[in-house]
């Protein structure tokens, strides 16, 4: 983007550089190359990581970016950004799982709520009382 200076100047300055890098100028070309293309930052890393469904999944799956580090599979910075996402997949794991846990207590606590209002108003009903005797 260009700033006043050179605002009115964009086209012109873009037209010579494209003329240059046709004539053969390298610089030129590689300016105009990295408009069109911008350089891959990141690569597509090819590792194959085992399911992962529980905590203990996890803990193998960490154990193959490890191995992959070690045996110069991955570089430090790939195995830092999958540590990450199985990081990542195990805090959804985690927060599932209280989920799961909290439905089950609120649904006892409820239960238990209802058995204890059902027997309170069993105690307040009055006893039925039978008359037995002469007439």
């Amino acid at each position: 983007m260009c700033h006043a200076p050179c605002d009115g100047e964009a086209a012109t300055i873009t037209r010579g550089a494209i003329e240059l890098a046709k004539r053969g100028d390298l610089t030129a070309l590689r300016l105009c190359l990295e408009r069109l293309v911008s350089p891959r930052r990141e690569q597509p890393v090819n590792l194959t990581l085992p399911e992962i469904n529980s905590m203990d999944h996890a803990t193998k799956a960490m154990a193959a970016i490890i191995m992959a580090v070690a045996t110069a599979e991955l570089t430090p910075a790939e195995a830092a950004e999958l540590s990450r996402i199985v990081d990542g997949y195990v805090k959804m794991l985690e927060v599932t799982e209280i989920e799961r846990r909290l439905q089950s207590l609120e649904e006892r606590h409820a239960m238990r709520s209802n058995i204890s209002r059902r027997l309170t108003q069993l105690k307040r009903k009055p006893a039925v009382s039978l008359k037995l005797g002469g007439m």
